[in-house]
């Protein structure tokens, strides 16, 4: 954000992780974080909903469906005033934040193991059992299919050199 539409931000390190931001928040010693909807909505809903933090912005395409107020909070189109700052934001946050975890599989893999695996992904996601474990845990369970993440991986693969250049650049910035 700060190095692709010059954001006046400082970035804190030194934290050893979310949980300590969050106290660092709340007694003033920093202003704000970054963080995935996820993890906010299972930690900080209550502030968010309270109005006590403010999201300013949602670093997506599209608004987050279950962030409250999320249509008028900005997205990457509104943020971004050039297709290089939509690209930054896209390829830089993003679309790897849309992987979350995601697993590959060698070329070559006999088709038959590769359709045995999707289809074991496919039929784990929607077990009952499974969903209501992860509903107690308070875990977010949203599948990236197979083509999905082809296709993410083949748009992000396809970045002009430009862009490409200037995200290590950025990426390699303290």
């Amino acid at each position: 954000m700060r190095d692709a539409l010059g954001a006046n931000i400082k970035v804190v390190s030194g934290y050893k992780g979310t949980s300590d931001i969050r106290l660092a928040i709340d007694s003033g010693e920093v202003d704000g974080l970054f963080n995935s909807w996820t993890s906010i909505k299972i930690t900080s809903f209550d502030k968010i909903k309270s109005g006590e933090w403010i999201v300013l912005a949602q670093i997506g395409e599209e608004p987050i469906p279950d962030l409250p107020n999320s249509k008028t909070i900005p997205t990457i189109p509104l943020i971004a005033k050039t297709a290089e700052q939509r690209q930054l934001l896209l390829f830089g946050i993003a679309t790897p934040n849309q992987f979350g975890k995601i697993y590959v599989l060698p070329p070559g893999t006999p088709q038959d193991r590769v359709s045995a695996l999707e289809g074991a992904f496919t039929k784990t996601f929607a077990d009952k059992e499974f969903l209501a474990e992860a509903e107690k845990g308070r875990l977010e369970i949203d599948p990236v299919s197979a083509q999905q993440a082809h296709d993410l991986i083949t748009e992000f693969m396809g970045m002009s050199p430009t862009v490409k250049a200037q995200l290590q650049k950025m990426l390699r910035s303290k």
